[in-house]
Parts: C-alpha cells; sequence; structure tokens
C-alpha cells in the first residue's frame, strides 16, 4: 500500500464548509420528533424528486429539502422495525424484523408506483440461513446485484435482482438463488459494489479482520483477500468516482482496488464512522472531553478532508457526540445528541481559489484547478497571479517561468513591460524565444527578440535564430512575417529562398511576379513543381504570366491538361521545400560571413539553384481539368483558341483530361465552337460546321445551338434541331424561307425522311400549304397526296382535318370533295352498322328481363321436365331439386352446405371473380388514367369503364 508522508498535522487547515443551522419546522412538530428519534436515513429519489427516506420504528417517511415529511407507509407488523435501508432503480429495499420470525426479513417496494397505503410491495422473504442478524446490505445501481452482509461472517450474493422483481411481479416470495461468496466467524462490517468497464461489478467485503474483493460473474471464486487487518462497522464506504473501497482505520483512512490495495491517507484518532460527500471524506472521531471534575461524557469530532489536494475542508468538535449523519440536495447534514440540525455548504471553486490565492498558495491553487477541470484561461489567471507574485519577491526566472505557461491566453504586451529593462534582457529573450515556438510571435515580437540579439552580441544565437530551419521541423518565427520583412526591405534574394526552401511556392512566385519581374524564372519553378501545386499556383498567377509571357504560358497549361512532361529530366527542379539542405550550402547561397556572422551584399544571388532533386517519372498524375484555366485566357483569344485545339486534338486520342469527364468536354468543345463562330469568316464558319457535323456528340447541343442562334449561323441551327429531334423547327424553317424557290422540295424530301416517323409534320405541311392562295394552287396535289398519307396512317380525325382546312378562306371545297365523300360514305355504314348492334342489343336485352321477371315471379309456375339427374345421368326420383337454370338433380348428388347448381357453378363462380377483380380496380384511377392517356380512341376506353360499372360505387 502507498503511504502517504505525515499524520493529521501535515494536512492543511481550511474553513471551506458554510455551517448553518437547519430548521425543519416549530419545535415539537411531527417532523421534528420524527428526525431526532432513532432513525434509519437513506437518500432517495422518489417520484423524479431528491428526498430522504428516513426509518422510525414500523414506519418509512419520505421527507423533500426542507425535512418536511411529504409521505409515509407502514412497512413492518407486529412491532417490527428496520435495520438496513436502501434505494436503487427506483426500489426501496429494507431489511429488519418482524414479529416472531428468527431470520431477518427483507422488503422491496417499487417507488414508481404508489397506492394508498404506500408504494407496491414487490417482495417480503426471509434471508439468511441462521438468525444471523443482517450487518450489511448494499446493491449495483441498476440492481443488478445485491448482497447481504451477517454477524456471523457470511456474505450472500443475489444475481439478476431486478430481474426476478420484474419476472415474477406477483410472487413476494420469490427471491434468485443465494451464493455465499465468504464465511468466515468474524462480522461482516462494510459492503459494495466496484463497477468495472469489462469484468462487471467487483463486490467489496469488509470484516472485523480482513478486507477481501468477490467477482460477480457465474465463474469467480471464494473472495480474495486484500489486507489482513479489519475495520469496524460504520467505517467502510465505497467511493464510487474513484472506484475503489475506502476504510477509516484509526491511524488514517486506507484505500482498496478490486485487485490491490491504494492509496493511505495518514490521519490520527478513533474513527466512528466514514462517508463520502461528493469528493470529499467526512469522518468522525470519537473524543473524550472532561465537561465536570469527576465525569468525563464522550465527545466527537467531525473532519473533512479533501484527500485529492491534502487539505481539511472542515472540522469541529461536538461535546455531545454526533447522531446522525447524510448527504443529500449537494449538502451535508449533521445532527448531535440533544442539539438542532446543522447543514454544511460546500464553498465554490471561485471562493476556495480565492482563498488560497490570498494565502499565496498558487501550487496548490493550480492543482485544485487542474482537477476540476478548468480551461486554459483559468489557468492561465493563476499562472499570472503567480508569476506576479514571484515577481514582487523579485524571483526573476521563476516569474518567467509562470508567464510562459500564460502564452496564449495573457496578452505578451503585460509580460513584455515588466522585462524591458536591461538587466532582466536575459529572461525576455528566452520569453520571446518561447512565443515564436508557440507561433504566437507577430513581427514586433520578432523585431525586438533581434534587437535584443543585437544588444546582448549573443551572435551564435542569432544566427541559430535566422538559420533555425536547417535542423527544425518548424521555424521558430513567423515564416510569413520574416518573408514580408525581406521583402519591404527590397532582400528579395532571401525572400525567394525562404518561400522556395520552406516550400511557400505562392510566396516565391508572389515574389519573382510582383517583386522581380522574372516572369520566365517563375515560368521554370513552377514546371518543377508537383502537377496540382502547379496547377493552383498557375491559376492563381497566370494572368499576369500570359500577359507578359503568353506562348510559353500556354505552353505550360498544355502540358498540365495534357500530362505531357512539365519539363526535361536534367532539368527539373525541387517541389518539396522541407528537404534537407547542408548548412554550408545554405550559408553560401545567403552570402553570410562565416566569420563575422553578418550578411553581406547579396543583390547578384541567383534564385533558381540547379543542384535539386529530381522528380519522379513513373508516378500516376491526376490531370487538372481544363475548364479550371478558361478564366486566365480572358484577354488572349488567339492562345486560347491554341490551347483548345491543342486539348481536343489530344481528347480524340484519349490523351486528355478532360477525356473521363462527359462535362468538361462538352465544355471544351462548345468553347471551342464559340471561339469559331465569333472569330468570324469563312474559315471560321467552315471549321465550327465541321465540329457541328464530326462532333455532334462531344458538344452540349442546347449551348451549341444558343451560340448558332446568337451568331446567326443557320446551317448550324438546321444541323443541331435535326440532331435534337426537334424536326418542327426544321420544317418550319423551310416554310419561313418564302425566298428560297426550293423550298417545299426540302419540306417534301423531310417528310418522306422523318414523316414516317413524326406524323405531326404531315399536319404541319397541310396547314402550310394551305395558308395562302399562291402555295395551295402550287402544290394541289401535294395537298391530295398528303391527306391521302394522313388518312391511311390515321394521323388526325377527318373533323380535325377539316377543321385544320376551314381556319381561313382559302381551301376551296373543291379541293378536298373527292375525299370527303369517300370518309361520308365510310361515316354512313358504320353507323347503320351500329344502329344494327344497337337494336340486336336491345331485343335481347328485352328478352332477358322478360325471363328475369317470370322467373322473379311466384304466381307464375315453372314447368321442369327433365326426367334423369344432370350430375349422375340417372331417372330422377323423389327427393328432387330444381334449379330455375333448367338444370334438376338428386338432392343426394348436391352438396349439403351450400346447394348450388353444379354445371352452372363453374361459369357463375368466373363471373364473380370478373366483377371482384372490377371493383378492385375501381379505386385505381391511375391505372384508369394511363389506360386512357396510352389509347387511340381514349373515349372507347371510358365508355368500356361504364360498361364495367367503374363508376358504381361512387355513384351509390
Amino acid at each position: 500500500m502507498d503511504q502517504s508522508e505525515g499524520s493529521s498535522s501535515s494536512w492543511r487547515q481550511f474553513s471551506f464548509f458554510d455551517a448553518e443551522p437547519f430548521a425543519s419546522g416549530d419545535e415539537g412538530s411531527p417532523e421534528f420528533e420524527q428526525l431526532r428519534s432513532p432513525l434509519i436515513i437513506e437518500p432517495v429519489s422518489y417520484s423524479s424528486t431528491l428526498s430522504v427516506a428516513v426509518a422510525s420504528g414500523d414506519t418509512v417517511h419520505f421527507f423533500n429539502n426542507h425535512l418536511r415529511s411529504y409521505r409515509s407507509f407502514q412497512a413492518w407488523k407486529d412491532n417490527g422495525h428496520t435495520s438496513l435501508l436502501r434505494q436503487a432503480a427506483n426500489v426501496l429495499i429494507c431489511v429488519g424484523e418482524e414479529g416472531d420470525s428468527r431470520l431477518p426479513i427483507l422488503k422491496a417496494w417499487d417507488l414508481s408506483r404508489d397506492t394508498r397505503r404506500g408504494p407496491v410491495l414487490l417482495r417480503s422473504v426471509r434471508v439468511g440461513q441462521r438468525s444471523a442478524l443482517v450487518t450489511c446490505l448494499a446493491c449495483t445501481p441498476n440492481l443488478s446485484h445485491l448482497a447481504l452482509g451477517f454477524s456471523d461472517g457470511t456474505v450472500l450474493l443475489y444475481r439478476h435482482f431486478l430481474q426476478s422483481l420484474t419476472t415474477s411481479p406477483t410472487s413476494l416470495s420469490s427471491m434468485p438463488k443465494a451464493r455465499i461468496v465468504h464465511e468466515s466467524p468474524e462480522p461482516v462490517t462494510g459492503l459494495g459494489f466496484v463497477e468495472s468497464d469489462v469484468d462487471g461489478p467487483t463486490l467489496m467485503i469488509a470484516t472485523v479482520g480482513a478486507i477481501l474483493s468477490s467477482g460477480t460473474t457465474g465463474k469467480s471464486g471464494r473472495a480474495r483477500v486484500l489486507d489482513r487487518s479489519g475495520v469496524a462497522l460504520g467505517c467502510a464506504v465505497i467511493s464510487h468516482d474513484r472506484r475503489e473501497l475506502l476504510v477509516a482505520r484509526n491511524e488514517g483512512i486506507y484505500s482498496f482496488g478490486t485487485s490491490d490495495p491504494g492509496p493511505f491517507y495518514a490521519y490520527d484518532g478513533e474513527k466512528a464512522s466514514l462517508q463520502v460527500h461528493n469528493h470529499n471524506l467526512v469522518f468522525v472521531l470519537r473524543e473524550e472531553s472532561k465537561s465536570r471534575a469527576r465525569d468525563t461524557t464522550p465527545s466527537s469530532k467531525l473532519v473533512i478532508l479533501d484527500h485529492r489536494h491534502r487539505w481539511t475542508s472542515y472540522q469541529k468538535h461536538f461535546s455531545s457526540g454526533i447522531d446522525r449523519m447524510f448527504s443529500q440536495w449537494g449538502a451535508l447534514y449533521v445532527q448531535a445528541v440533544d442539539q438542532p440540525l446543522m447543514r454544511l455548504i460546500e464553498h465554490s471553486i471561485s471562493a476556495k481559489l480565492q482563498v488560497l490565492s490570498q494565502r499565496n498558495l498558487y501550487t496548490t491553487a493550480l492543482a485544485l484547478a487542474k482537477s476540476e477541470g478548468f480551461n486554459e484561461a483559468g489557468l492561465s489567471d493563476i499562472h499570472r497571479l503567480y508569476g506576479d507574485y514571484l515577481y514582487r519577491k523579485g524571483d526573476y526566472d521563476a516569474a518567467m517561468r509562470q508567464y510562459t505557461l500564460t502564452l496564449g491566453q495573457l496578452p505578451p504586451s503585460y509580460v513584455v513591460r515588466k522585462y524591458l529593462d536591461a538587466q532582466r534582457i536575459q529572461q525576455l529573450v528566452a520569453y520571446l524565444q518561447r512565443l515564436h515556438e508557440l507561433g504566437l510571435a507577430n513581427p514586433n515580437h520578432t523585431t525586438l527578440l533581434l534587437n535584443c540579439y543585437t544588444k546582448t552580441g549573443d551572435l551564435a544565437s542569432l544566427d541559430a535564430f535566422l538559420n533555425s530551419e536547417m535542423t527544425d521541423d518548424e521555424l521558430p518565427f513567423d515564416l510569413d512575417t520574416a518573408i514580408r520583412v525581406c521583402r519591404q526591405g527590397a532582400f528579395f534574394a532571401h525572400a525567394s529562398f525562404l518561400a522556395q526552401r520552406w516550400g511557400r511556392h505562392e510566396e516565391y512566385l508572389r515574389i519573382q511576379i510582383e517583386d522581380a519581374g522574372e516572369f520566365l524564372a517563375a515560368l521554370r519553378y513552377l514546371r518543377g513543381l508537383d502537377r496540382e501545386v502547379c496547377t493552383e499556383n498557375l491559376l492563381l498567377y497566370g494572368v499576369p504570366l500570359l500577359a507578359h509571357a503568353p506562348i510559353e504560358t500556354t505552353d505550360l497549361v498544355i502540358d498540365l491538361c495534357c500530362g505531357l512532361p512539365l519539363i526535361p529530366q536534367q532539368q527539373a527542379v525541387s517541389a518539396n521545400g522541407s528537404g534537407p539542405a547542408t548548412g554550408q550550402a545554405v550559408l553560401s547561397f545567403l552570402n553570410v560571413d562565416r566569420v563575422t556572422g553578418l550578411f553581406v551584399d547579396n543583390s547578384h544571388i541567383d534564385t533558381a539553384p540547379d543542384d535539386m532533386p529530381l522528380q519522379a517519372a513513373d508516378v500516376p498524375i491526376e490531370l487538372p481539368s481544363p475548364r479550371r484555366f478558361f478564366p486566365l485566357f480572358n484577354d488572349n483569344v488567339d492562345q486560347f483558341r491554341r490551347f483548345l485545339e491543342t486539348v481536343t486534338n489530344l481528347d480524340k486520342e484519349g490523351n486528355s483530361s478532360s477525356n473521363n469527364d462527359a462535362d468538361a468536354s462538352r465544355s471544351i468543345w462548345s468553347t471551342l465552337l464559340e471561339l469559331y463562330l465569333t472569330a468570324g469568316g469563312a474559315d471560321g464558319r467552315a471549321k465550327a460546321m465541321t465540329l457541328l457535323r464530326e462532333k455532334s456528340d462531344k458538344l452540349d447541343p442546347v449551348l451549341a445551338l444558343i451560340l448558332c442562334t446568337q451568331t446567326g449561323f443557320t446551317p448550324g441551327c438546321l444541323v443541331l434541331w435535326e440532331s435534337l429531334g426537334r424536326h418542327e423547327d426544321v420544317l418550319r424553317f423551310w416554310m419561313e424561307s418564302d425566298s428560297d424557290p426550293d423550298a417545299y422540295s426540302h419540306i417534301a424530301k423531310y417528310l418522306e425522311t422523318h414523316g414516317q416517323d413524326h406524323h405531326e409534320l404531315y399536319a404541319m405541311a397541310l396547314r402550310h400549304l394551305s395558308s395562302t392562295p399562291k402555295l395551295l394552287a402550287l402544290h394541289g396535289e401535294d395537298v391530295s397526296r398528303i391527306l391521302q398519307i394522313m388518312d391511311e396512317n390515321n394521323i388526325l380525325q377527318p373533323l380535325a382535318i377539316v377543321q385544320l382546312l376551314s381556319r381561313n378562306s382559302i381551301t376551296p371545297i373543291g379541293t378536298v370533295r373527292d375525299w370527303l365523300q369517300a370518309k361520308v360514305q365510310e361515316n354512313r355504314g358504320g353507323i347503320e352498322s351500329d344502329k344494327h348492334l344497337v337494336s340486336s342489343y336491345r331485343k335481347e336485352t328485352e328478352q332477358r328481363q322478360n325471363e328475369l321477371q317470370n322467373i322473379c315471379d311466384p304466381d307464375r309456375p315453372q314447368v321442369f321436365q327433365v326426367t334423369r339427374c344432370a350430375a349422375c345421368a340417372r331417372q330422377l326420383d323423389l327427393p328432387t331439386v330444381h334449379f330455375m337454370c333448367k338444370h334438376s338433380y338428386h338432392q343426394r348428388c348436391l352438396s349439403d352446405s351450400e346447394p348450388e347448381c353444379i354445371l352452372c357453378a363453374r361459369q357463375h363462380s368466373i363471373l364473380r371473380e370478373v366483377r371482384q377483380g372490377q371493383k378492385k380496380l375501381a379505386d385505381r384511377h391511375d391505372l384508369f388514367v394511363n389506360e386512357v392517356h396510352d389509347a387511340d380512341n381514349g373515349f372507347a376506353v371510358v365508355a368500356g369503364a361504364f360498361g364495367r360499372g367503374l363508376w358504381e360505387s361512387a355513384a351509390a
């Protein structure tokens, strides 16, 4: 066991609890009397309300936070009383004695279900094997396990206790089978469960002579001895947050884990009881105080220890001894003998920190703040106060160590102002270095640090600061600030070196393009970068590069998009700025004097070193989309056209970056079409027409049509209309071409080509030919031929054709006389045929109705002349069954359950099934609508639906 140093005198003394008398009612009120009688007190949650259950005699009372009784019920009969009380999972468990029973009795009530007499009683069963008292009771929070400790040293474990309560709710005597986990002649003085994430709960056992632990699984053996020394009754308690058993002995507080002993906290004194309140240990010490010359009366001392931080949070002497003590509602309630109840309320964390700061106990304050989970801001404030305290004492080094811990929270100017004195410059340098290491320095801090190095003459530190990137993974200063300062001072070589060395490609290109004007050098640098990095930076600086080096920049864009090598292998430069480099090479590049460590004239430094590692040639590459580079060519159409033509030529061969991206490919081809159309001239139009005819599948047809329309490129529109299936637009174009003498020849050819698949074109042509007298006179035969085709293919109803031709007074009746006469004769024949069918249907219907009326008339006798059975074909004899369908049967040949004509039954069943199917489909309006839309004659579908009774249910 880990032994803590010192004894009770080594604990710091604080008063972190406020004690106040707690009035539970007027003197003599029932609440007050119950509270002062011999009680068993247990904090519980009753009806989702934090309460205190108090067992007094045979009754259990529930008190609210004002300690006023709001519920009580009789728990025992025959002068019974409660010995132990526990609550878990809304179940109140009492162990006590009742009547003449020699064995202890365990009772369980469901606190979530209430009756007039109290909570619902779930169990009332005798426990134990001998007439031994139950000294300890423990259960898990979910009531999966329950343990009982007896005065004869026996410990019983019940597994699945809550399950037994729910599976047998009406059996008051049903209990899981108890397992004896420990037997000894020494009484059990403490029990508790310690939860484990792996092996389930572990039962901790304390007796007068030993401390033990036992597993709760079915494979667990006998209890394991952790310590051969025991503990008195009431001096063992479970700390659930630390998952250990705490034991109070005269020399101090011992802790025990599930398998090994834990820390020991020394505190001398005879312990009477031990409890846990929040994170504090609360115990009572027995004392002997002489109140008179001859007599001595027992007294007690209440001690509250914060064992995590090794201080005494509260202590108080009680001359009459402590009667009862419990923790609930965030406070500790203590009642001494013949004294009123006292409530102890713990101070807040901020109040504790204020007290510790006032006593200059900053180390203790930091430990408290960390244990309470303070954030960086809270800890920084304590470090600042600690640093101020050390600074006032003159311990500047220790103060600086505290100030360094505030970095990121405390403004650096607060510390810098304190150490600007020349005598404290070393501490300031250490602070600024740490500021740079954490990346919190600004340009002013960098300047101040460099000035400090200069004033102290510490050239070694200065060189190490400037060249620290040669050995460290990260710079101890802000690289952007260093580059910006070099640029502001016109040290472009230094700035470009830092940018290139640390992979700041954007900064390097900005220096070369915006400051030095080295556009070709920037392009060479871009070719040495990784393709993705090169792409991003080219998108950023492509506009000025195209303005000053259009051909070279366009070549680079083409190489990127087409997957071509960016640079010959022998001339490749490194894209990784964090590779290793020797200090000698860096000093040579920076032109640093190795003797003085100072920079010399560097205006002639070349920013393109040649000894860079080569690019890998076999690594698979992902090509960028050409569309990303379109905005760069806004002011350079010629290079844009060259770029697109090159990319599209490679796209034909499958080598372009857009080969696997249909949208990118369409965008490229459409943009190239736009460039051809906007360029004007016969060459541009010819190239555009070639694209439309040969690469129509690669173009966006809608966008291409818009471009052709905007530029007035009619041949292209015709090609696109036909490819899009917009045959009406093609036909309409030729119809509107009045000046073209061959317009109708194009119309006739187009009808011949596409009319069979698109019948609506004939209606358009007929409307066009009948629009003017001139067209009608020239193409009268064509009109007749179109009418014949429309009639043969049933393109329009005759009435619709007549309406189409009669919309104006241009078409004479003689033009369509023959066609109309033929249609009239055809319709007359159909009408006569329909009339004949209607007449026959009416006669048949009338005949069926007369037969049905005769059958249903009770006054009209029916004559059956059948002499043989329709089933067995034998001579009919009595009893005989005759059906109205004129079929007769022996009664023995028919079914007794539902007599029906055997010959007609199948036909009737078919009709019934058809009728049921029609009724089921009556509500499927979607099927009916689809059928109407798909049918050539929708009226016939509606008429058929009426015949099937589709709307009979709705009409009813």
